[in-house]
Order: C-alpha cells, then sequence, then structure tokens
C-alpha cells in the first residue's frame, strides 16, 4: 500500500524515495517521464504494473492545498516590511511547501502572508518561545493592524 503526500506533478522526491525502495526488494524500476511533469505519472505506472501481475490498485486523488506565490514587492509584504522596521525587527522573508489559512484567502482573491513569529524548532516536541519573542509578537500584530 502506498500513500504519496505530495504536491500533484511535483512527486519526484515522493519517486526517488519510493524506487529506492523497490530497489532494496530487489523489484525492477522503471521511469516512465512525462514531458512537461517533474515526476512522471505515478498513478498511471502503478495501475500498468498491476495489471500485469492481474492485481488492482484503488487510487484516490485530491488536492490538499493550492500552492500560491506572494511576490516581495507586494503591497502586503511591503507592509509587513516596514512594521518590522518600525518595530526594530529584522524580517527574514521565506518561501515555504505548508499549507494555512492563507492558502484560501489567496485563492478567493485575498493577498497575505503567513507571519511565524515566536516558534522555535516549530512543529517538534522541543517547540518553545520566550516572553520577549511573545511581546515583539503581540507589538508586530498590532502594528500591523493599526497602521
Amino acid at each position: 500500500m502506498v500513500s504519496i503526500d505530495s504536491e500533484s506533478y511535483h512527486e519526484k522526491k515522493m519517486k526517488d524515495y519510493l524506487m529506492n525502495i523497490f530497489k532494496e526488494c530487489h523489484m525492477e524500476c522503471i521511469e516512465m517521464p512525462i514531458e512537461g511533469f517533474e515526476a512522471g505519472n505515478i498513478h498511471a505506472v502503478f495501475k500498468e504494473e498491476a495489471i500485469k501481475e492481474h492485481a488492482s490498485i484503488e487510487y484516490d486523488d485530491y488536492v490538499h492545498i493550492e500552492a500560491y506565490k506572494i511576490n516581495e514587492d507586494e503591497e502586503v509584504v511591503e507592509r509587513f516590511k516596514h512594521a518590522c522596521h518600525n518595530l526594530q525587527l529584522t524580517p527574514r522573508l521565506i518561501s515555504t511547501h505548508g499549507g494555512s489559512d492563507n492558502n484560501r484567502y489567496v485563492k478567493e482573491g485575498i493577498r497575505g502572508i503567513v507571519v511565524a513569529c515566536a516558534m522555535n524548532d516549530c512543529h517538534s516536541v522541543s517547540e518553545y518561545t520566550t516572553i520577549d519573542e511573545l511581546e515583539k509578537s503581540a507589538l508586530l500584530a498590532l502594528h500591523l493592524m493599526i497602521d
């Protein structure tokens, strides 16, 4: 059984991972690249191979989140950088591949960014924050609301 948690048509990491596992099990791995896609159509390959072995597969495909891009010169980013500057904070703009409520907002035409602050070792058992970071986060949120 295989569950693929990857962005559609960008399955390269998962494809590479699965190919390594299959090779370790002495299974033949054949990559069937499809022009325009990063890793090919994994579903089609599994379906074809299942048919060869008189087997079947169950496949369910749905989009968990839709990717979006906010450019650094957009108004929402400029407002964030301005707020940070006024509070003598150093913004660090990064791209993530995670999902948030902002995925939905952007899809509906509301341009925004995810402001992650006061989080260290995020989503781990060691996650923590400090009072100073929480105070700065609150001031940043206030500044973004009223400026």
